[in-house]
């Protein structure tokens, strides 16, 4: 009986199936991760070395540790990098240019800076008469990030998101109606991180805020008669590296993300109230090893395993018959991976690098409870439930296969060059998709 129960586990491991049971009715497609990618970013930091790219995260450089709270070095003297990317998820979108700059103050201080985006997109105009819209916008799709290390405090880092989405931060509409829009939206995230390195713990924490994208609404006088603030989150994360030997570490973080609802105030008060809200919980644990294998060659992997939780409150306070059973959604999930990657140093001046992060296994949880109160989760009863496993990245989770190359023609100069490609996974079985090849370009010195 054992030796059924292991065979039919390892057949359908190799066959990367699905375990699902199926959907209740009524059930959204979400799951808990799918709330946390909505959720808002707190990091500017959206460069990434081709060291660490083209390895699935397992070598890094100068350009991934100079803005870290613990992982810059006070010795680095003075450092700066320019890059880009042409990765679809690169920081505020295809395109985004990267540069920082790192320096040693004195024997005990050091400050970091860091600039990512997309400089500046700004549209506006009037269509003409056939067109009844004039819209006006401005973007700024522009990330900063400022770190100040001391021998003492350790490192504080200050981030500044200031377009998340690459949506207008200002967009004012009048309709043919006359009616008249404004819209402050993907505004102003901020936050602020500390980090040091104590023995062989590294702790770190950070707590940060999205600041509401707002709506209002214009009378005929011109006068605001009603506002709209949503999209409002406030961010803490508490975590720490700690050094197991000298090939081997770990790493454990707890995230917590709380989105705040929509807030509508209108002179018209059967559509003042609030709605909406959604919450995230997760706790990431990490253990890596490293090993060199010969003179040139070092191989290095990762085994990450998340538990999360998110709960989403769909009611609304004002009593639309359209929420009515969508009182609160929970989710839960547990996934693990395996990171690997390889160096090969070919001569003193270039070195090769290839990696992949694969989602080894996968494992959610949805529910859905409604109250008989639609303005109160008072009396929730269980609508539907749904789960799903994943095996080795079958279904959506597709890994990436990176291969990078830096070339040091003079000591402290790095130039990098780094391609990635999507793995398709249909009808279980993998193969690389020529079209969603990505590239990234970095170049790096110090002095």
């Amino acid at each position: 009986m054992k030796r059924s129960i292991l065979v039919l586990a390892i057949a359908a491991v190799v066959a990367g199936g699905v375990w699902a049971q199926t959907p209740g009715a009524g059930l959204t497609d979400d799951d808990v991760w799918a709330v946390q990618d909505r959720l808002p970013g707190f990091s500017a930091f959206g460069a990434e070395s081709i060291e660490s790219a083209s390895s699935g995260g397992r070598f890094s450089s100068d350009i991934d540790n100079y803005i870290g709270v613990n992982d810059y070095s006070q010795d680095i003297g003075t450092f700066f990098f320019l890059g880009g990317s042409t990765d679809v998820g690169a920081t505020n979108g295809d395109g985004a240019i990267h540069f920082g700059i790192g320096k040693t103050l004195g024997a005990d201080n050091y400050l970091g800076l860091y600039y990512g985006g997309l400089l500046l997109k700004a549209s506006g105009g009037n269509d003409g008469a056939d067109d009844p819209n004039k819209v006006a916008t401005t973007t700024w799709g522009s990330n900063l990030a400022v770190l100040f290390g001391n021998n003492a405090i350790g490192g504080i880092r200050l981030d500044l998101l200031l377009n998340q989405g690459n949506a207008p931060i200002t967009d004012v509409t009048t309709t043919a109606a006359g009616n008249k829009y404004s819209y402050d939206g993907k505004g102003l995230t901020a936050a602020l991180s500390w980090g040091k390195n104590i023995g062989a713990l590294d702790p770190h924490a950070t707590v940060g805020f999205k600041f509401p994208d707002t709506q209002k609404s214009y009378d005929a006088d011109g006068k605001v008669a009603g506002t709209i603030t949503e999209n409002s989150a406030l961010y803490v994360n508490l975590g720490t590296y700690i050094t197991l030997s000298d090939t081997t570490s770990a790493s454990v973080d707890l995230d917590i993300v709380n989105g705040f609802g929509k807030t509508t105030k209108n002179e018209d008060p059967s559509l003042k109230g609030t709605a909406g809200g959604e919450f995230s919980g997760n706790l990431g644990l990490g253990i890596s090893k490293k090993a060199n294998l010969g003179d040139k060659i070092t191989v290095s992997a990762k085994v990450p395993l998340d538990v999360a939780l998110a709960i989403v409150n769909a009611n609304d306070v004002k009593g639309d018959p359209a929420d009515v059973d969508k009182a609160a959604e929970r989710y839960f999930g547990l996934k693990a991976g395996l990171n690997l990657g390889a160096k090969f140093q070919a001569t003193e001046k270039f070195a090769f690098y290839t990696g992949i992060k694969l989602p080894a296994f996968n494992w959610t949880v949805n529910s859905w409870a409604e109250g008989d109160d639609q303005k109160k989760d008072d009396d929730p009863t269980i609508k539907a439930t749904d789960w799903a496993v994943e095996i080795f990245g079958s279904g959506s989770s597709f890994p990436k296969v990176e291969l990078g190359l830096t070339f040091t023609p003079v000591e402290n100069l790095v130039i990098g060059l780094g391609l990635n490609s999507l793995v398709n996974s249909n009808a279980n079985t993998w193969s690389l998709n020529p079209a969603n090849w990505g590239g990234k370009l970095a170049v790096s010195y110090k002095f």
